[in-house]
């Protein structure tokens, strides 16, 4: 089976983050022994290698699942007794294994030796540990920042990208939960809320494998937006709308036994140029500003109107190079608000698996 974006992006995360750790640990070793000797070298970038995979296991595969519905303090404290447990064995072993090689004794001889013991109570080991924890809570600081503003946001903002304003061209998408107004009345309070999470938990994902980046969310609103370059190509914005409808089908038992009901999504599409950058003095956030912005969201407001699931404008859909797996249907001319020009709109329909066969 082919591997997915987001398998394919998991990957090269795990690998900068094993290299990284090599990195670092090849430079302590370095600051802490010089270069007159091999073996320090070689047992600090093993710790290294080692300590980036736990990150990438603990990271990628276990916090991501388990800790989603854990109150932010109680994953916190799990997360820093985990690291600084699992680290601690790490350099532990690969010392305690590296003295074995080089002086050819068993364990127990090692281990009460007096020059092991001497390192491990007087000498280095603590440093090695708290170094090696720095490292591994700078890691995680940044997967979290990641995920909380977005990669390309949190490296725009730390190198300056967004501070001077400038126009790029950007398709956007506005996705939202038909009928909200009448599922807000059925689902009240906390409920909603949680209804709200799960929603945009099980939309994350088709996000950001098509390479989305997610701009805002407002109510049961995510705005989702991609360059051209990463959004146009083989329909790419679009397929995050399907893929994204059939994740929430996979868990229809999960939304009807706990709410009474599954979702249906209406999504807007448009393509056009923004204005881009960093605004206020608090928070600071990277916004856009433009025409597109609004009419993007007129364009999502017709799905109520005409009972469709996903409209775009016909300046999207030229530009798009449509798989046969999509059927697009003219919508004809439509007056939006705010707009003084009628506005082409289409349906982008999914075929159905007959009719694909029949090709």
């Amino acid at each position: 089976m082919p591997s997915t974006i987001s398998q394919k992006r998991r990957r090269r995360a795990i690998v900068r983050i094993i290299l990284v750790g090599a990195i670092l640990g090849f430079v302590y070793s370095s600051f802490s022994d010089g270069y007159q000797v091999l073996y320090p070298h070689i047992n600090t970038i093993i710790i290294g290698i080692l300590v980036g995979g736990l990150i990438s296991y603990l990271e990628f595969y276990v916090f991501t699942k388990r800790g989603r519905r854990l109150k932010f303090l109680y994953l916190v404290g799990i997360r820093t007794a985990l690291y600084i447990a699992f680290i601690t064995v790490i350099v532990f072993l690969v010392l305690l294994v590296s003295r074995m090689i080089r002086q050819d004794m068993g364990f127990k001889e090692v281990l009460v030796s007096e020059e092991f013991q001497y390192y491990i109570f007087q000498q280095d080991f603590n440093v090695a540990i708290v170094y090696t924890v720095v490292f591994a809570f700078i890691i995680n600081f940044s997967i979290l920042m990641s995920r909380k503003i977005g990669k390309d946001v949190m490296w725009g903002m730390i190198t300056g990208k967004y501070y001077k304003p400038k126009e790029i061209e950007r398709v956007f998408m506005f996705l939202s939960v038909r009928h909200s107004d009448q599922i807000a009345n059925k689902v009240l309070g906390l409920d909603f809320h949680r209804f709200i999470k799960d929603f945009f938990h099980d939309i994350t994902e088709p996000i950001l494998e098509h390479r989305g980046s997610i701009y805002e969310y407002v109510d049961d609103l995510v705005v989702v937006s991609w360059t051209p370059r990463e959004g146009v190509p083989n329909a790419n914005c679009i397929r995050t709308f399907y893929e994204a409808k059939k994740r929430i089908w996979e868990n229809r038992e999960h939304y009807y036994h706990t709410y009474g009901f599954v979702p249906k999504l209406a999504a807007g599409y448009h393509i056009g140029n923004v204005i881009q950058g960093e605004l206020g003095e608090i928070k600071s956030p990277v916004v856009y500003f433009g025409d597109v912005m609004n009419t993007t969201s007129r364009i999502q407001g017709q799905c109520e109107l005409l009972e469709q699931e996903l409209i775009l404008s016909a300046h999207l859909k030229n530009r798009l190079g449509l798989p046969p797996i999509y059927e697009p249907a003219s919508c004809g001319e439509i007056k939006l608000k705010g707009k003084k020009e009628p506005m082409e709109l289409y349906v982008i329909k999914e075929k159905p698996l007959t009719d694909l066969y029949a090709l």
